[in-house]
């Protein structure tokens, strides 16, 4: 009777096992199966009658693995996909784009993305250099930091003159590697963007003139953090045009003008080191106090409560979307603004994001301005300085 129990005993336990065996197999099949994907491209408008020049990009978000391709005259590509989530984009150089991110795949079917008619610009102010992944200069606290000797360039991209004069400088409260909350997912909604920080240049509208293919350099501090040479990873920024001065344990250059602080988290600065929070210039007409007022909503963060400020795109001149590698998973500015991305490698790095020049005029650079910064932009390794006069 033992004997007959422990072989019946064994008999469960045996088809138990094949039974989870049979499942998991099961499992891991589907997971390798493939589903035939239909991409189409749609222009809502009627005008593109031809999508040959369109490439797609579908990006899985399980894997980080990419499929690239070009669509055919009708906007169609059929891949084979594995069950997963996916980004879906469409994109041929100064005509157009298409995003559609966050897409789950468990079955064939055709994704239908639509894609926004653009055209290249070359005109207005525009971030032609951003640098915030130092290595170590002292601020001033007395502390070796990547945040001390951070700089961003502005340039006249145009043919004629512009006035700095309102413009302001901001930063994402969002961080491109972490999803949407609530609040921020709205904003996007309604066409915005919430800044965490916000420093305008002065003047009452003339005061600061930019002419055609000349540059101005916003320093975090304009001071020689490179201790007359001495600290090679570090920057001279004594001769920046402007810099951010908070009200304590900062030293006023009084030779350089100093931004109108509106709004900030926790320190002076113009990104953080592997930038996943990108930076954005726009200008408001009008009482920008006012505006910043009627458009300011305190959010909870890692710092406590804080203001942030809603910033409609019809307002925003540039903004690059920066990151670190393989991090940036959730765009934090709208496609309107940049529908790519930039990235460095780590924090400490003394890498640069630099604009890439479309073409050297006889009086000034033209620099690339597609509205997508996987194309208009490059890494240089090494910052700048620019040193007192």
């Amino acid at each position: 009777m033992k004997n007959i129990i422990n072989t019946s005993f064994l008999l469960i336990c045996t088809l138990l096992f094949l039974t989870a065996c049979s499942s998991d197999d099961s499992n891991s099949v589907e997971e390798l199966k493939k589903f035939s994907i239909v991409v189409k491209g749609q222009d809502k408008s009627g005008t593109l009658t031809d999508y040959s020049s369109f490439t797609y990009s579908v990006y899985n978000q399980n894997t980080s693995e990419s499929i690239k391709g070009n669509l055919d005259q009708k906007g169609l590509a059929t891949i084979e996909l594995q069950v997963g989530n996916y980004d879906f984009n469409l994109e041929s150089p100064e005509i157009g784009f298409g995003f559609l991110g966050n897409v789950s795949i468990n079955k064939s079917e055709s994704i239908v993305i639509d894609i926004e008619l653009v055209k290249p610009t070359y005109q207005g102010l525009i971030i032609s250099e951003l640098f915030t992944s130092g290595e170590g200069a002292e601020d001033e606290y007395g502390e070796y930091v990547e945040l001390a000797d951070q700089y961003v360039v502005i340039y006249n991209n145009s043919d004629k003159v512009k006035y700095l004069d309102g413009l302001s400088y901001g930063i994402t409260e969002h961080w491109n590697k972490f999803p949407y909350n609530a609040t921020t997912q709205q904003a996007m909604d309604e066409k915005s963007v919430l800044a965490a920080i916000v420093y305008t240049f002065p003047g009452t509208g003339t005061d600061y003139p930019i002419a055609p293919g000349q540059e101005v350099v916003l320093a975090r501090s304009a001071r020689d953090f490179s201790e007359k040479g001495k600290n090679k990873a570090a920057a001279d920024l004594s001769g920046a045009d402007f810099e951010i001065v908070m009200p304590s344990n900062d030293t006023d250059n009084p030779k350089v003008p100093n931004m109108i602080v509106n709004g900030t988290t926790h320190a002076d600065m113009l990104g953080y080191g592997v930038g996943y929070s990108p930076a954005f210039l726009f200008r408001q007409q009008g009482d920008l106090k006012s505006f910043l007022s009627e458009n300011s909503i305190v959010v909870e963060s890692m710092y406590g409560s804080k203001p942030v400020f809603k910033i409609p795109v019809d307002i925003i001149v540039d903004g690059v979307e920066t990151g670190q590698v393989n991090q940036v998973k959730y765009k934090s500015l709208l496609n309107e603004i940049d529908r790519g991305y930039v990235t460095v490698s780590d924090t400490g790095t003394r890498e640069v994001y630099v604009r890439r020049i479309k073409q050297n005029q006889s009086s000034r650079k033209v620099y690339m301005d597609t509205n997508n910064s996987s194309e208009d932009f490059e890494i240089r390794v090494g910052q700048r300085n620019f040193p007192a006069k």
